[in-house]
């Protein structure tokens, strides 16, 4: 006999369905299908066969927006690249993306601004210094400890006159190197796959 409700909990998943594949476009085909597919066998499950449309209806609430799932994966993705970059750009990128859906994503890219804001500050100030040399430099005074470029020469003695250039260039590179390691850590620890269905339940 022939059952509508059916009809109606299949096009609700086709629907949420249609919004996820919207929300991944961009993405390599293969990968956008494989998740469509684990997505679409998961609401089957979780609906039950033969579906009916109260059934469907929780199962795609247990997965939240297709457009908030569509976010993690790309989010996922990135992070997962990440993993094996090490540009500055590409570690930033994917920290930055992934700051936006959690409290420990937010926490690690300020540690990513910071730590490649002191590398890039002391390149520029290495780089610079054989233009500006009486702004750039440590200044040290009775209210003043400033290493790097200033706008007005403070009222306070600048210690490392040329040393600043291979300092600058040495202290930056560590910066940026370190940053890099220290951003490769934390999404190692703390990003974990929380979009995966597997861990949906």
């Amino acid at each position: 006999m022939y059952d509508s409700r059916h009809d109606t909990a299949v096009a609700k998943i086709q629907n949420y369905l249609a919004i996820l594949r919207l929300g991944l476009r961009g993405l390599p085909s293969d990968e956008v299908d494989d998740i469509l597919r684990e997505i679409r066998s998961h609401l089957l499950d979780r609906a039950g066969d033969p579906a009916d449309p109260g059934a469907a209806a929780e199962a795609i609430a247990s997965l939240g927006r297709a457009s908030d799932l569509a976010t993690r994966y790309r989010t996922e993705m990135r992070l997962d690249e990440a993993r094996t970059s090490y540009s500055p750009v590409a570690l930033m990128g994917a920290v930055v993306q992934w700051a936006t859906m959690s409290l420990i994503g937010f926490g690690v890219a300020l540690i990513g601004l910071f730590g490649y804001g002191v590398g890039v500050g002391l390149l520029l100030a290495a780089a610079l210094d054989p233009i500006f040399p009486d702004r750039i430099g440590l200044w040290v005074g009775p209210d003043v400890l400033v290493l790097g470029i200033v706008m007005n020469a403070p009222e306070a003695s600048e210690l490392l006159g040329r040393w600043i250039t291979p300092i600058g260039f040495v202290l930056g590179l560590v910066a940026v190197v370190a940053t890099n390691r220290i951003l490769h850590w934390l999404i190692a620890r703390f990003a974990t796959s929380r979009s995966r269905v597997s861990e949906l339940g």
